[in-house]
């Protein structure tokens, strides 16, 4: 869902939906918390009850950290792909103008957006291995 708001900060080009990105991003934030200390939860509940974790598919299962970055990667390749389409939209209307000082000014605004969204989202993937990190190393 980072992702997802960075990609729509990408294609907002400065309109009403840079809030709705906004929106997005800390939703995700907190999702993101409560999805990776979910398990943490689990297993400290299953050993408080007495269960133990003979479960093959809690033994076989990936790591917080492995999802998180397989996740992410593939994210990043379709927004890395999007921002790079969005950013060439930006630079051929800012091109194109003609003197016109509104479609120039969009197509500087859609540009700017996109590389401020692929900030965003590089900054997420950061954010994401650090806070997976962190509890799975607790």
């Amino acid at each position: 869902m980072v992702v997802y708001g960075a990609v729509l900060y990408v294609i907002s080009g400065g309109g009403d939906q840079i809030k709705t990105a906004k929106n997005a991003i800390t939703s995700a934030l907190v999702g993101l918390a409560i999805g990776i200390a979910a398990p943490s939860f689990l297993k400290e509940i299953s050993g408080i009850l007495g269960w133990g974790t003979s479960d093959t598919r809690l033994a076989n299962a990936l790591s917080l950290t492995q999802i998180a970055t397989n996740t992410l990667n593939f994210l990043l390749g379709i927004l890395g792909i999007l921002s790079l389409i969005m950013m060439v939209y930006g630079a051929s209307m800012y091109l194109t103008s003609a003197g016109d000082g509104k479609k120039a000014e969009e197509g500087k605004n859609v540009f700017k957006y996109s590389i401020i969204g692929v900030i965003l989202a590089m900054a997420s993937m950061v954010l994401v291995t650090q806070v997976a990190k962190l509890f799975v190393a607790a």
